[in-house]
């Protein structure tokens, strides 16, 4: 049956007409079932929390989803902290030599009030396919981060407000549909939950993301999460040593099986600069 739903994978994805969607995730992230528009983390998809983050860092991340090589995604994400805001370079590539996928955003989070933040970015992606070439556009995406409470967090995301579709001259249609991320987060000196539901387009039904992460001891921690649409199971651990976090994540499909990642970053201190 492998060979089966590998086909149907590849068919889907590298049809000729393809979806662009803003990504970035990581083994954290993914771990509690991919949660993070209320989390502050260098990998969040919110701009509004890249502004909540206190010291330069850089990570990057990687999953092989169902096992396919041929549909191995690689993250590199880094954010520097300054007095006027703080600064996020994402990028993320997927694919293999026929079928690729490349897309690299700048972002921009600032402090606007003490428990309200918001950021912007600005995306290029590039789409590379045998026989078709290479096509670029770019995207549009935004967000804000508040404090409800000192327990409670709330964030918003929405990436690229209106419909697009972008028909190149060598053949490949490409469109882009809003996605509106809305999420809130519940968090302890012991535990953090956080639930959120993803709405893309108007012809997609949301899918309702719940996730948990707890702190075993001071640097280990555990993680699990449940996505509705489509429906996925999702575990993990993480664990810190001095500057370096590392992050294991497990992602389960009924149908296409497992996916693993893995991701590791530096967090700069300051009193390193």
């Amino acid at each position: 049956m492998r060979p089966a739903f590998a086909l149907l994978i590849l068919f889907i994805i590298y049809s000729k007409s393809s979806w662009a969607q803003s990504t970035s995730t990581s083994g954290r992230l993914e771990g509690m079932g991919n949660v993070q528009v209320a989390i502050a983390d260098l990998f969040s998809q919110n701009q509004g929390n890249l502004a909540l983050l206190e010291n330069h860092e850089v990570g990057m991340y990687s999953k092989q989803p169902f096992h396919l090589k041929e549909l191995s995604q690689y993250y590199l994400n880094g954010a520097f902290v300054s007095k006027w805001g703080n600064f996020g370079l994402k990028t993320h590539y997927s694919g293999y030599n026929d079928f690729n996928k490349t897309q690299i955003g700048f972002g921009y989070g600032k402090k606007l009030w003490d428990n309200f933040s918001a950021g912007i970015q600005v995306n290029m992606h590039q789409y590379s396919i045998t026989n078709y070439g290479t096509s670029t556009f770019f995207t549009v995406e935004m967000g804000f981060s508040t404090k409800l409470s000192e327990s409670f967090d709330l964030g918003f995301h929405l990436f690229n407000p209106s419909n697009t579709n972008i028909n190149t001259d060598n053949g490949l249609s490409i469109a882009t549909k809003p996605l509106l991320n809305l999420g809130l987060c519940y968090h302890t000196d012991d535990y953090l939950i956080s639930t959120e539901v993803s709405k893309e387009g108007t012809n997609v039904a949301p899918n309702l993301k719940v996730g948990a992460e707890y702190t075993l001891y001071k640097a280990l921690y555990l993680r699990a999460g449940i996505n509705t649409n489509p429906h996925l199971f999702t575990a993990g651990f993480g664990t810190v040593w001095s500057n370096i976090k590392l992050d294991i994540s497990y992602t389960y499909h009924q149908l296409l099986g497992s996916t693993p990642g893995i991701s590791i970053s530096y967090i700069f201190k300051k009193n390193e600069e």
